[in-house]
C-alpha cells in the first residue's frame, strides 16, 4: 500500500462517510450490478466530503484503488483477483477487485 505522508483531513473525512454508511451488502454472482450499488450507495457521501476513489485494471486480474482528498491526501492498494487470461474471467476478475478494493477502503461490511 502506498499512501501520502500525512492522513489526517483523509481520515477525518472518510469517518464522516463511515458514520453515514447504513447499508450491507451481499455478494451475488454479478460483480457489476454489486459495484453499481456500493457507488449508488456512496457517491453522494465520498462528494459531501471531497474524498474521490480512482480504480484502474492493472496486469491480469489486477486493479488499483485509490481513495483521495481534495487536501492531496491518499491511499493507495492493489488488489488481484486470480484468473484464466481470457476476457470473460479477467472482466470477472476485475470486477471483482474493484467490488473488492471499494468495501475494504470505505469499511463497507460485505458477506
Amino acid at each position: 500500500m502506498q499512501k501520502s505522508e500525512s492522513l489526517g483531513q483523509l481520515s477525518l473525512a472518510l469517518s464522516k462517510v463511515q458514520s453515514k454508511l447504513n447499508t450491507n451488502f451481499t455478494s451475488c454472482e454479478d460483480k457489476e450490478l454489486e459495484l453499481k450499488q456500493i457507488w449508488d450507495a456512496v457517491r453522494d457521501l465520498l462528494a459531501t466530503n471531497e474524498l474521490a476513489i480512482f480504480q484502474m485494471p492493472v496486469d491480469t486480474g489486477g486493479v488499483t484503488t485509490v481513495i483521495s482528498h481534495s487536501s492531496g491526501e491518499y491511499l493507495q492498494s492493489t488488489c488481484y483477483v486470480p484468473c484464466e487470461e481470457n476476457e470473460a474471467s479477467v472482466r470477472n476478475a476485475v470486477s471483482a477487485a474493484r467490488v473488492m478494493g471499494m468495501v475494504s477502503f470505505l469499511g463497507i461490511p460485505f458477506e
